[in-house]
């Protein structure tokens, strides 16, 4: 049992032994009292403390503020009742406390019985006062947030009618006999009226009597499931055929009844036109895929790493064996065709095309439940989806032949190889059989000519032995380097002659290279000209040197074949000389469309040039 808190009073009296007589009064009663003998008391002591529950005030306070005065302070402040206690009862006294809101005015010596009930009223006024006082702030509050609902509810409805008066769909309700209540503008541009006119007017008045039937049939359902029905129509309007997708639903009042159907309709004439135009397109592409060889496709790589083909042409039936449907929302049956050894090799390539979005390019095997073994080759294009994802645009196709054509030629060009490597072999044989079989017979004749035609000869075996020599090490047999070609020539063509030894040879070759078809002409020509220089040009010489340059410029090639030796005689013409060697020289220069040219200085000196 707890109990109750005693109230607080505050007693104002300056006469100190009326003070404490009042105070046991009250004590005995049941209160707490607290006693201040000044009017600037009072006002400190109500304010600092919030347990006093009531002030009994003494009006004349002796020297200071008064009564009157310290109850209007407290009051500016705080909401507390007061009893003024006086012993005037003159009319001027009582009438300055009739501006302050008290709850009673007590004379002094009217007794403790007076006293005691005065008290017991002020605080059941107080207690009224206060509670009518939150009844009106109460009040107030619900008629504030009444009015700002009310506001609210015209600023919605203000906007919901702007929103049905400037939306291009077509608003109505109407009730279960088919007659409009409420239509927005785009109805009545539709009917080309106003929604004034058209407000009252139903079904029957406006359209057509099968179009009439079918709306009634879609009222009757809504009024009878109670549930929204989404329908799409072909309307003939001022404008001809127009389609609209209508939505009907229900209305109900406050309690619950069905109180009208509402309907929106959109003119989707435009749309369905476009869905007919994107259908048509779609069965196009879907022709023309059935016509190209393999698979076109869209594969979709998502950020969680789940894939699908969202769109495959009919080419997925032999391609992998599955149709488009099984991997429209899962790729997995595509990936388990893949052959084990390839599988890492087709992740990876897609992995990298994601992650740089580079153009895909794979070539690999599939292991088909019908067709076996089978190579593909797929080329996709890849771009980001919104989600973070990529999506290639592609085309895969059975490549299995053509790997298999591939195979077949490399496996005859390894057997042509082989086979020209053999042919090689024996043509270098031959050449060094000839050219043994002429240095045997130089070896047996005594005529010194025959002996020169027949060294001659060995050299311009020797010529050619090289360049086959040189052919032979390069992988295309079709041309070869003109530095290391007339090279290795010279020095062979060097060492045949018994003084080979001491020749110096200076070459400045640029690399270049010929076709065996222009190689061939000009590997004779330096022959024949450096046999000529070790014949001729050294005889008695202390110091023999022996050049040769090759150089390309301006779409030629310049050789220099020179010596330091005795050098031609001055009335030398190579076009008109009958040697064999340099008539060959001449013919074998017009066969390279170039020309040539002698220049006596200190020894011999040839020039040859030739388009590149």
């Amino acid at each position: 049992m707890t109990l109750s808190r005693k109230k607080t009073i505050l007693l104002v009296e300056d006469e100190a032994l009326i003070a404490m007589a009042e105070k046991m009064v009250l004590e005995k009663n049941g209160y707490e009292v607290i006693t201040v003998h000044t009017g600037e008391k009072a006002v400190d002591t109500a304010l600092e403390d919030s347990m006093i529950d009531l002030v009994l005030m003494d009006i004349d306070l002796g020297r200071g503020i008064d009564g009157t005065e310290a109850a209007q302070m407290i009051l500016s402040e705080k909401d507390v009742p007061i009893v003024f206690l006086s012993s005037h009862t003159e009319a001027e006294t009582v009438e300055k406390t009739e501006g302050i809101t008290s709850y009673g005015y007590i004379v002094k010596n009217s007794g403790d019985t007076v006293l005691l009930t005065s008290i017991r009223m002020a605080f059941r006024l107080f207690d009224a006062h206060t509670e009518l006082k939150q009844q009106k702030q109460h009040l107030n509050r619900t008629l504030t947030r009444q009015e700002h609902t009310e506001e609210e509810l015209r600023n919605a409805e203000s906007r919901l009618r702007s929103i049905i008066n400037l939306s291009p769909l077509m608003i109505s309700e109407f009730d279960t006999e088919g007659r409009y209540l409420m239509v927005n503008p785009a109805i009545a541009r539709m009917f080309n009226s106003t929604t004034e006119e058209l407000v009252g007017k139903s079904f029957d008045e406006l359209l057509a009597p099968e179009v009439v039937n079918v709306f009634r049939e879609r009222i009757e359902k809504v009024e009878k499931e109670l549930c929204s029905l989404q329908v799409d129509d072909l309307i003939l309007t001022e404008n001809g055929n127009s389609y609209f997708m209508t939505t009907l639903f229900p209305l109900f009042d406050s309690k619950g009844q069905l109180r009208s159907i509402g309907s929106i309709a959109q003119d989707i004439t435009e749309r369905k036109a476009a869905e007919d135009e994107l259908e048509e397109t779609l069965e196009m592409i879907d022709n023309l895929a059935r016509l190209v060889p393999g698979v076109i496709y869209q594969y979709r790589l998502n950020p969680d790493g789940s894939s699908a083909f969202p769109y495959s042409s009919p080419g997925m039936n032999s391609i992998y064996e599955v149709s488009p449907e099984e991997v429209r929302e899962d790729a997995s049956p595509v990936f388990g065709r893949l052959h084990p050894d390839d599988y890492d090799y087709v992740s990876s390539a897609i992995q990298e095309s994601a992650r740089n979005l580079n153009e895909f390019f794979c070539e690999f095997r599939v292991i088909l439940p019908r067709q076996g073994l089978r190579w593909r080759w797929s080329q996709a294009h890849p771009e980001r989806t919104k989600d973070g994802g990529t999506l290639w645009h592609g085309i895969i196709l059975d490549v299995t032949e053509r790997k298999k054509n591939d195979e077949r030629i490399e496996r005859l060009a390894r057997e042509k190889e082989t086979l020209l490597k053999e042919v090689q072999h024996r043509i270098k044989n031959t050449m060094n059989t000839m050219v043994s079989v002429l240095s045997l017979q130089a070896e047996t004749v005594q005529e010194i000519a025959a002996v020169e035609a027949l060294t001659d000869a060995k050299s311009r075996f020797q010529s050619m032995e090289v360049l086959y020599n040189q052919l032979y090490r390069t992988d295309s047999h079709k041309s070869a380097s003109v530095k290391e070609y007339l090279d290795q020539l010279a020095r062979s063509v060097i060492s045949l002659f018994p003084n080979g030894a001491g020749v110096e040879l200076i070459t400045d070759i640029e690399d270049i290279s010929l076709d065996a078809g222009r190689l061939s002409p000009l590997g004779m020509i330096v022959n024949e000209l450096v046999t000529n220089s070790m014949k001729y040009a050294f005889s008695g010489h202390a110091v023999p040197r022996l050049s040769i340059q090759v150089h390309r410029r301006d779409g030629s090639i310049t050789v220099i074949v020179q010596d330091n030796g005795s050098g031609l005689p001055e009335s030398f013409d190579i076009r008109t000389s009958r040697g064999f060697g340099l008539t060959m020289v001449t013919n074998l220069t017009e066969q390279l469309n170039g020309t040539i040219q002698i220049e006596n200085s200190t020894g011999s000196k040839f020039v040859l040039s030739f388009p590149e």
